[in-house]
């Protein structure tokens, strides 16, 4: 099953897929988002964390999160 691609990246030198996922997802918590784009790009897993210019990354369209409760301990 695949994802439907919502950005591609062409990465300039020195990128890191991290950041790169942090600037587009923009939640650095969730460890699904580097899972995703992995999954998308499989030929990333190959590359040393720091990249090189002129790749294209695909970033897939995924859910956003659900949002928690807020747990009030006073009202």
């Amino acid at each position: 099953m695949s994802r439907p691609i919502l950005k591609r990246v062409i990465t300039r030198d020195g990128d890191v897929l991290d950041d790169l996922v942090w600037q587009h997802y923009g939640d650095g918590g969730r460890s699904d988002l580097l899972a995703a784009v992995l999954e998308a790009n499989p030929q990333l897993a190959q590359l040393p964390p720091v990249l090189v210019a002129g790749l294209v990354i695909e970033l897939p369209d995924l859910p956003l999160p659900a949002e928690a409760p807020v747990i009030r301990l006073w009202s």
